[in-house]
């Protein structure tokens, strides 16, 4: 209470925030006036294939594949990474994984109308561990009449794609729908025999509806689904046969949502909206023996399931002119399972029955419980002060007496006596908005932090060994932040931001134990770290028809532990718990910095537009592993990466109403990690393809 003290005592000296990244003068409908804006309308642009492609640099935001299995988004967003930003679409949370996928880098940017991006943990609302800030999407609302929209495009690698969405309104309903697909070939980055990257066939489809209940009262239900199967991509390698094993994957996601609005009679706005996801993700796997490649088969590896489900409810009134109250409940449940075909085969000779083998699973469970007040006042056009508090409450379960029946006795007393991460805690936030004059917002924020990684059996891919949460201590943190934009005209603004986050019990996951190139993930704590992030944005408009971005941001991580010790609990080769540490005085997996500069350049008149856009990824600290012998751990140890610098170019031509034709090349310096193939390194943190060109046509209808 007393840190709480200090910071509110500062905060009222210094005096006061509004919405944290929403800019003075802005109403709640969003107009803004001649004020410095962090956030704004997109262009309907039917040429971008994706979200991503718009939202690179923006507000300090960097988005960068990074997973070979499921092309998985990782954002960055002052210094923080995906497990400390909050994203949402239209109020619900998108969590990380294949839903962020869909939403960043499939559905169609067409649907979008607008993106904001807040950072800090000044807001009670923002998710318990979230104190990098949130970055939050809005469907574009259908608008009278019929609107469509249509793209193809075809490249390298066999890749073709093909996006469409249908939407329209009349009277009291309104509605869209959204569907996608494409396909692609494998990729050899590297110009080895084992392919890089799976062949993939995937689509998907949304369907939205909205229904007009009375004059202020709306409801609002989704539906989607995601399919995909890949095959023929990069699994375990096994050093005995000195190869890879292939594995095709076939994995979906379908979500089901309903949302309500309403303003009631005193000014008060009521929000209330639910949600349930289940994602499937079956892998089979190739057994190497002695039999060439080309004719290996393929065998049930993992069989995996994630459930979730989310309800929420929400009250705001302004009262007066200057003082807006907000408070909120939510609930969500996320259950994962998986089997493990070979860990289960090993169990048959403990007395495990073997018609069991393809069914056992591992199943966790997690809850957590939130709710949130907070008080936005005004005291002046030039401040404005944000105070709040969220209550979470996390519970954790898994099935441990099926998953350690066939152990001893001794095995199952000592994992029964490490407990699961459970608990609950009160986080203050406190937010402070000056605006010395018309060209500068000033903000200031500090709020604490409460987060709870998933299991890292979620993420079982790539023929890797995972482990639970038993064990683990729930991640406790404090976030400062202090940003200065300047904007002296429309057309130029400039911020600059600190950001330092203190963390007790940094929940990480890292390598803990490997052997013969087969590494084991699981999630462990540093004890005391501390992450300092450095941050500059540069929007400028050079003339009418050429604009200029630049963002860049430095992080600088700190092992504050004594001894810069990272302790683990891991599954030792007698199934036992053992207590190992590993010595690094830097937080691995964060990149050492970011910066993407970009042009834009378009011409109404004649309907052309380029765009060209450098993003350079700095040094990174990841672990690395070498046998040292048949049947003996190998060594791990942690190494640093390279920097790097991708350029992606996209031209754009109007010939005729309604109608573009796109040319684009990403990665056209043609980088690839020089060592993608080799199994002493366990990250992949570039491209997994060289450079990819492509042509295509973009269609529009609108009646209105």
């Amino acid at each position: 209470m007393r840190r709480v003290a200090v910071l509110l005592a500062l905060l009222v000296v210094m005096a006061p925030a509004v919405h944290a990244g929403e800019p003075a003068g802005t109403d709640r409908a969003g107009s803004a006036t001649a004020a410095p804006d962090d956030e704004g309308k997109r262009e309907s642009d039917a040429t971008e294939s994706s979200l991503t492609q718009s939202i690179q640099g923006e507000g300090g935001l960097t988005v960068q594949t990074m997973c070979t299995n499921c092309n998985s988004a990782d954002l960055s967003l002052g210094g923080l990474g995906n497990d400390h930003i909050a994203v949402t679409c239209d109020g619900m949370p998108v969590p990380s994984g294949l839903p962020q996928v869909y939403l960043l880098s499939v559905m169609p940017p067409t649907l979008i109308d607008n993106v904001s991006i807040r950072r800090g943990a000044a807001a009670g609302s923002l998710e318990a561990g979230a104190i990098g800030g949130e970055v939050d999407i809005e469907r574009r609302r259908p608008a009278p009449g019929l609107q469509v929209r249509a793209s193809a495009d075809r490249g390298s690698y066999g890749w073709g794609g093909a996006r469409a969405d249908v939407s329209g309104a009349a009277g009291w309903f309104s509605g869209n729908l959204a569907l996608t697909w494409s396909e692609s070939e494998r990729v050899f980055a590297d110009e080895d025999t084992t392919p890089d990257m799976p062949s993939s066939d995937r689509y998907t489809i949304e369907a939205r509806a909205g229904i007009r209940l009375g004059r202020e009262h709306h409801l609002r239900v989704g539906a989607s689904d995601y399919q995909e199967e890949q095959l023929e991509g990069r699994a375990a390698y096994e050093q005995s046969y000195g190869l890879w094993n292939l594995e095709n994957v076939d994995f979906g996601r379908k979500q089901y949502d309903l949302q309500y609005d309403g303003l009631l009679g005193d000014g008060s706005l009521v929000e209330a909206g639910a949600m349930f996801s289940d994602r499937f993700q079956v892998i089979e796997e190739t057994i190497p023996f002695t039999l060439p490649q080309p004719e290996r088969q393929y065998f049930p590896s993992y069989d995996i399931k994630d459930k979730l489900g989310h309800a929420y409810a929400r009250w705001s009134r302004t009262f007066g002119f200057a003082t807006e109250v907000r408070a909120g409940a939510s609930w969500t449940r996320r259950k994962m399972s998986v089997v493990d075909v070979r860990k289960n085969l090993f169990q048959v000779f403990k007395g495990l029955p073997f018609e069991e083998v393809f069914t056992r699973a591992s199943t966790e469970t997690i809850t957590e419980t939130s709710a949130f007040a907070e008080i936005e006042h005004t005291f002046s056009s030039r401040v404005s002060l944000q105070a709040g508090a969220r209550f979470v409450d996390y519970g954790y379960t898994d099935n441990f007496d099926e998953v350690f029946e066939y152990e001893s006795q001794g095995v199952r007393d000592a994992w029964a006596a490490l407990d699961l991460p459970t608990g609950s805690r009160v986080l203050p936030r406190l937010g402070l908005q000056l605006t010395p004059n018309d060209a500068w917002i000033i903000r200031l924020s500090a709020g604490a932090g409460y987060r709870l990684p998933e299991p890292t059996y979620d993420e079982v891919c790539c023929g890797r060994r995972f482990r639970g949460n038993r064990g683990l201590s729930i991640e406790r943190s404090w976030a400062y932040g202090v940003e200065a934009t300047w904007q002296p005209r429309a057309s130029l603004q400039v911020t600059g931001s600190v950001f330092v986050n203190d963390f007790d019990d940094l929940a990480l996951k890292m390598v803990t134990l490997s052997s013969r190139y087969q590494p084991t993930y699981q999630n462990v704590n540093v004890p005391r770290a501390r992450l300092v992030s450095f941050g500059t944005q540069l929007r400028a408009d050079l003339s009418p028809t050429l604009s200029f971005k630049l963002s860049y941001s430095f992080t600088d991580t700190t092992n504050r532990t004594d001894g810069d010790v990272i302790p683990a609990i891991i599954l030792n080769q007698s199934n036992l718990p053992e207590e190992r540490d590993f010595v690094s005085d830097e937080i691995p997996y964060v990149p050492r910095d970011s910066l993407v500069v970009g042009f834009d350049f378009a011409t109404h008149r004649s309907g052309f537009s380029a765009s060209i856009t450098g993003q350079r990824t700095g040094t990174m600290l990841i672990q690395s592993f070498v046998p040292v012998g048949f049947g003996s751990e190998d060594e791990i140890a942690f190494r640093r990466t390279e920097a790097f610098w991708t350029v992606n170019m996209r031209l754009a031509q109007r010939i005729a109403a309604g109608v573009e034709l796109f040319v684009g090349a990403d990665n056209i310096g043609r980088y690839v990690q020089s060592d993608l193939a080799d199994p002493s390194t366990d990250y992949t943190w570039g491209p997994l393809r060289g450079r990819y060109q492509y042509v295509g046509l973009a269609w529009t209808f609108d009646s209105r």
